[in-house]
């Protein structure tokens, strides 16, 4: 029999997981209960699963195959700005992790777009009463055609592109977008009921993101969880 089993790592589920297995006699593919049987064992829960496949009637020999059971993705609950030049970061507990890992980077402007802080029109424009084109929800991005077009009182006028209308928004109803920088790891916290870290001697003003994955301890090795989404914080205190 040629058995080709699929024994890359599955994420847990809270459910038993099974993988993939085909057996061929030649260029015959047998069938999984007449030719042959498939059973589980450890496939539940994050760690080391074993799957055996076992030849029936005309078909003799066993085979023992294993693959990993990972944690899940990570989740990210909260980041503070708890106290001065520090943030906290909370998780939600991964009870089938043996751990989490910390991941931190410097947020950078990005200086070709803009964000909406509230709900607004896209106005053809420079002037608030002029034509409505488009409806800008709150915290999408506007891409800048041209910066400082026209100063109303003390805002100005931005020429920016919003899903491909072009048109003129106030600087009054736009924040900063940040971009990503290269991310470290800061903390490996090996126990899964931990779920805070905080990290300090960061810079007042400045914008950090984070995020956390899980780890399982698996013949000594980590195999690792998804990245948890990335979660944003300015220093302010």
């Amino acid at each position: 029999m040629n058995i080709t089993v699929n024994t890359s790592n599955k994420t847990y589920t809270g459910k038993n997981i099974t993988t993939s297995v085909t057996v061929k006699n030649g260029s015959k593919t047998l069938k999984n209960g007449t030719d042959y049987t498939v059973s589980y064992k450890n496939n539940k829960n994050t760690g080391k699963a074993t799957v055996t496949i076992t030849g029936k009637g005309n078909y003799i020999g066993t085979i023992t195959k294993t693959f990993n059971i990972i944690p899940k993705k990570a989740s990210i609950s909260s980041v503070k700005n708890s106290s001065s030049k520090k943030a906290k970061i909370t998780w939600n507990k991964d009870t089938q992790a043996t751990g989490y890992e910390v991941y931190i980077s410097t947020a950078k402007v990005n200086s070709s777009y803009m964000k909406t802080t509230s709900n607004l029109s896209l106005r053809k424009s420079t002037s608030t009463s002029s034509k409505k084109l488009k409806t800008i929800p709150k915290g999408a991005k506007v891409k800048i055609i041209k910066r400082n077009v026209k100063k109303t009182g003390k805002y100005y006028w931005y020429k920016v592109t919003y899903n491909g209308t072009t048109g003129y928004v106030s600087s009054r109803y736009l924040g900063k977008v940040y971009k990503e920088g290269s991310y470290s790891k800061i903390k490996t916290v090996t126990s899964n009921k931990t779920t805070t870290y905080t990290k300090g001697s960061l810079k007042k003003k400045n914008q950090y993101t984070f995020k956390i994955r899980s780890y399982k301890t698996i013949d000594g090795k980590k195999v690792y969880g998804s990245y948890s989404n990335v979660k944003w914080v300015t220093i302010k205190k």
